[in-house]
Order: C-alpha cells, then sequence, then structure tokens
C-alpha cells in the first residue's frame, strides 16, 4: 500500500493544530519563530557523523521530514494571512 505523503502532511497538521491552537495561534509566530521550528526539526533526526545510517535514523529522518514540511505550510499559510489583513 502506498503512502500518500499529502494525506500524512494533512494529519500531522491536524496534530499540530490539536496540541499547539489554531490558525490564530499561528499569528503569534514571525518568521524567524518559523523558521526555528523547522530549524529545529530538519536537524532533530541526525545523530552526527557521516555514515551509513539504520533503519531507524531513517525512519526518524523520514518523520521530521513530514513535520518539517507541515511546518512550512502553517508558516506561509501564516504569512499570507498575515498579509491578506486575515
Amino acid at each position: 500500500m502506498a503512502i500518500n505523503i499529502y494525506d500524512e502532511i494533512k494529519k500531522e497538521r491536524e496534530y499540530q493544530i490539536a496540541k499547539w491552537g489554531n490558525d490564530k495561534d499561528d499569528e503569534l509566530n514571525n518568521p524567524n519563530d518559523w523558521v526555528a521550528y523547522i530549524t529545529h526539526h530538519s536537524s532533530r533526526w541526525f545523530p552526527g557523523g557521516f555514515r551509513p545510517y539504520s533503519s531507524e535514523v531513517l525512519e526518524d529522518f523520514r518523520k521530521q521530514m513530514v513535520k518539517v514540511a507541515t511546518l512550512a505550510i502553517a508558516a506561509i499559510e501564516s504569512h499570507d494571512r498575515k498579509s491578506n489583513g486575515n
């Protein structure tokens, strides 16, 4: 069964909203905040060193990249709402 990455991102976004709040809460974040969240998750999986990675590390890498993609979408949505005055 193929994984639909867009469904996975949607599910992660629903999780983030349930945990951290709704779209209005996203408005409290500025660009620096979004970059900090994305940077945190983009490097969180990294065990250090450049070597062949275990399947567990690669699984964590994928999980973190889904979070990065979801956070990037949330950042863009927040930016667009602020730009449009909504």
